[in-house]
């Protein structure tokens, strides 16, 4: 009888940890989801959130927090809120800031995140998407010597490292059609 309470408390309090965690790491999230949905018209302002909201999400990859198996044991909704957050912080940061996820460093950070199966990489799809299409949409104006305010914007100096991320991320240009 004492073993079987004894495992009953140690399922019990398994349970706890995991509902705080998830707890913890769903408020983060939720916070980042919310300062992406804040629509600031001050540009700097909401960079500045996009960069500290990507900082939250590098916190979280190195403690531990969203390893896959650790997401394995939350909620479908708490899973929902964390792929949005991933997915519209690297849309961002790709968007304003490339040179913090196109270096050397950072792309060989995620790419062992994905060989130890502690990150999905089909949650960076929608963002590499974007910056995908938004390189070559930009590229044609520049081919077209058609005057572009965004196109002279375009910093080509990230696409080789894009290439060399989609690489070492498992995806192909062709997974970036829409």
């Amino acid at each position: 009888m004492k073993k079987l309470l004894g495992l009953i408390l140690i399922l019990l309090s398994q349970y706890s940890y995991t509902q705080t965690k998830q707890d913890t790491v769903y408020n983060w999230f939720k916070f980042i989801n919310k300062q992406d949905q804040s629509y600031l018209k001050i540009g700097y302002i909401r960079e500045d959130n996009f960069l500290n909201n990507f900082r939250i999400l590098n916190e979280q990859f190195k403690s531990n927090n969203i390893k896959s198996s650790i997401l394995n044991t939350f909620s479908e909704k708490v899973i929902n809120t964390i792929n949005f957050g991933i997915s519209s912080t690297f849309t961002h940061v790709l968007q304003t800031k490339p040179e913090l996820i196109l270096n050397q460093e950072y792309i060989s950070f995620i790419e062992n995140q994905i060989q130890q199966n502690d990150f999905d990489p089909n949650r960076l799809k929608m963002s590499l998407k974007i910056y995908y299409y938004n390189m070559n949409y930009y590229q044609k104006f520049q081919k077209n010597n058609i005057k572009n305010v965004y196109a002279d914007d375009i910093q080509h100096q990230y696409d080789e490292l894009f290439y060399t991320a989609l690489k070492k991320w498992g995806f192909k240009e062709s997974d970036l059609t829409f």
